[in-house]
């Protein structure tokens, strides 16, 4: 017997059962290539490009919620990241951490320069490759640690995964190992993505390289996210039609945010992912169906309409049946932005937006100030 269905699954039920009349997708237009911008660029740099209007908003910055109370999926003795296509398994009492933009301003002793977000535990590195930063320079203190390790002064370090592409133009390491102290750091690459690993004294990185695998293009990670989308494409997209069931046949069990590199190219684009269940999913999707039809917000007034953003969100709500339903989520630029389910666009409100974001590795990097107010928690 089937149970009655509760207010929040009938209005996710309607809200993506039916297809969208209300819009016209946009083509999906791909590079041939990859594109390449800048690993992180400046805020200065960044408004060069945009046309702005008096009192414009225009803003290029971060949402930092320092380090995650839990990881996104518990194993058996750890829990999975994923960058792009590849997914590895950390120790389960690591978390998600935003290594210090400028380590060369953190000086040992010193609170400055940004000592305080250096993570106080394991962690996996968050994808900062859009992260803006202001244009300050600091001279690093002299110190006998190999390079390779990296500017970060040795009494900040903590054992670490981090995620790289070694094809990109600018900034690439080779593989190999070196050990500093008793500390090893590996960089191995994977498929198209290069892992670092720092140890501790007496613990091999490989415990955690040999957990590392190449996801198939249809494969999901531990959170529920595919490695690529066409959410990722270089123009707006809008998501395929929601299957129709009979009402009663189906129930939420999760959704799954899925935040991807939009400069990817070709490439598997997904830069985090984390899920919710229970309550916190349910509220999500809720939140969604109240808010007012149309998108935004938006300002196009306010910058160039030749670019799209550089990152953007799939929502993935999974049922008891093992299938899924998705919605887009647009927030990086002047126009287009908002929640697009298979039956329209609802706006960016404080409720459906600042879940998606409150918790690394889903980041908020970029965006005008109208939908900062709604998204970030900051």
């Amino acid at each position: 017997m089937t149970e009655p269905e509760s207010r929040e699954e009938r209005a996710l039920r309607e809200a993506f059962a039916a297809h969208a009349d209300a819009f016209e997708p946009a083509d999906l237009a791909v590079p041939t290539r990859p594109v390449r911008r800048r690993r992180r660029w400046i805020v200065a740099a960044a408004a060069a490009v945009l046309v702005l209007g008096a009192g414009s908003g225009i803003v290029a910055a971060r949402s930092h919620h320092g380090v995650a109370p839990a990881p996104v999926a518990q194993a058996a003795d750890g829990w999975w990241a994923t960058w792009h296509d590849v997914t590895v398994e950390v120790p389960g009492d690591w978390a998600w951490g935003e290594p210090p933009a400028q380590p060369e301003c953190i000086h040992p002793g010193q609170a400055y320069g940004g000592a305080t977000h250096v993570p106080g535990q394991g962690y996996v590195a968050i994808d900062t490759t859009h992260e803006a930063i202001a244009g300050v320079g600091c001279a690093a203190v002299r110190s006998d640690v190999p390079a390779a390790f990296g500017r970060l002064p040795f009494e900040y370090w903590q054992p670490y995964v981090a995620f790289a592409d070694p094809h990109a133009a600018t900034g690439t390491q080779p593989d190999g190992t070196w050990t500093y102290r008793g500390w090893m750091l590996t960089r191995h690459t994977v498929g198209d993505v290069q892992l670092a690993v720092l140890a501790r004294p007496g613990e091999d990185p490989a415990a955690i390289l040999d957990t590392a695998r190449v996801l198939g293009l249809d494969e999901e990670d531990a959170a529920g996210c595919p490695p690529s989308d066409p959410v990722q494409g270089v123009r707006f997209a809008r998501p395929p039609a929601s299957p129709r069931r009979p009402a009663g046949t189906t129930s939420m069990t999760s959704v799954s945010i899925c935040q991807y590199d939009r400069t990817a190219g070709e490439r598997a684009g997904l830069m985090g992912s984390r899920r919710l269940t229970g309550s916190a999913a349910t509220r999500l999707l809720a939140a969604i169906d109240a808010a007012p039809r149309g998108g935004g917000p938006d300002q196009p007034q306010d910058c160039l309409h030749s670019d799209y953003g550089q990152t953007a969100i799939l929502l993935r709500v999974h049922d008891d049946t093992d299938d899924h339903q998705d919605a887009y989520v647009y927030y990086g630029w002047c126009f287009g932005n908002g929640v697009f389910t298979p039956d329209g666009a609802k706006r960016l409100t404080t409720a459906d937006c600042r879940p998606l974001f409150a918790a690394p590795p889903i980041m908020l990097w970029e965006g005008q100030q109208p939908v900062f107010e709604r998204c970030s928690g900051d």
